[in-house]
């Protein structure tokens, strides 16, 4: 465990959120061979496997579901020591950058890349973005405590503590075996879903309520059989067969496997808002207020 560091710790975030070798080493700018290094020696270094490696792509192992719930907090435990040792070399050049801690519920990273956020870091080169992923319980308790600055979460958003700037909406879907009747209907509502196995994801999610509240109008408690930490996880149940995921419509086409289907809502307005944040009481760094102005701009032009 002592070769592990904080950036192989974010190869891994962001390779357990995109699933795909090639597609996070394009986001980091390095070789998909140095990636999978990465990952093979932080399997060697732990004595677990981190990923199940399939046809469709990477899911994450029980132990690596693990690690990722702990990854961002070893993370700014190795900052904070870096940070320790710096002040002690009498580092004025690091000193005088302007450290932003940017918070998103997990699946954003798929709206706002690390392509941007390198961008944005290219043209502010005083400003470096730590970023993090968690669920939207955990980014609102770390911008009221002063571990976030800036928090990218789903709504409904408590204005009586944060400031909210709507960016974009996701449409929930759901993913469905092709072995389900309902796999083969052109859409499906709440109240089709009464009598089925579902997979949702976690309560510390927005998405969780979401899903939650529409069952309960459409007449049902609905049957969930699993909560999953991530979307890619409930889509590899549903994989299995072990239920239907409740997902988005975003990530359910990009990452779904072959003996699945993505079913849209036929309700209208079966969709997540997805909000910027931060917290009332805590005035917002400079360099802050520049990373939530390029958000907002790149959420207009995306939108």
């Amino acid at each position: 465990m002592d070769s592990i560091n904080a950036k192989h710790l974010r190869e891994f975030l962001l390779l357990s959120s995109v699933g795909s070798i090639s597609a996070a080493a394009r986001a980091l700018y390095i070789s998909p061979q140095g990636l999978s290094k990465t990952i093979k020696k932080m399997e060697t270094d732990l004595g677990f496997k981190l990923f199940l490696r399939t046809q469709q792509g990477l899911v994450l192992t029980p132990e690596g579901e693990a690690l990722r719930e702990r990854a961002s907090y070893i993370i700014e435990e190795f900052e904070s020591i870096n940070s320790i040792d710096l002040r002690r070399q009498g580092d004025t050049v690091r000193s005088s950058v302007k450290d932003i801690h940017l918070e998103m519920t997990f699946g954003s990273i798929d709206f706002f890349t690390l392509e941007q956020i390198n961008a944005f870091e290219v043209a502010n080169q005083n400003v470096h973005i730590h970023v993090n992923e968690g669920t939207d319980q955990e980014i609102q308790a770390h911008l009221l405590d002063g571990r976030a600055d800036v928090g990218i979460c789903i709504g409904p958003i408590d204005n009586t503590r944060f400031n909210g700037t709507y960016l974009h909406s996701r449409r929930h879907c759901l993913v469905i075996n092709k072995s389900n009747p309902l796999s083969r209907r052109a859409s499906v509502s709440y109240q089709d879903l009464k009598d089925e196995k579902l997979i949702f994801e976690s309560k510390e999610f927005a998405a969780y309520n979401n899903n939650m509240n529409r069952c309960l109008k459409a007449g049902f408690k609905p049957k969930v059989v699993f909560y999953a930490a991530n979307l890619h996880y409930a889509h590899k149940l549903s994989s299995d067969n072990k239920g239907i995921a409740l997902s988005v419509e975003d990530v359910a086409r990009e990452h779904h496997y072959e003996n699945t289907v993505v079913v849209p809502f036929s309700d209208e307005d079966c969709l997540m808002d997805v909000y910027m944040l931060t917290a009332k009481e805590i005035p917002s760094k400079q360099g802050a207020l520049a990373l939530m102005e390029y958000i907002k701009e790149w959420a207009s032009k995306s939108g």
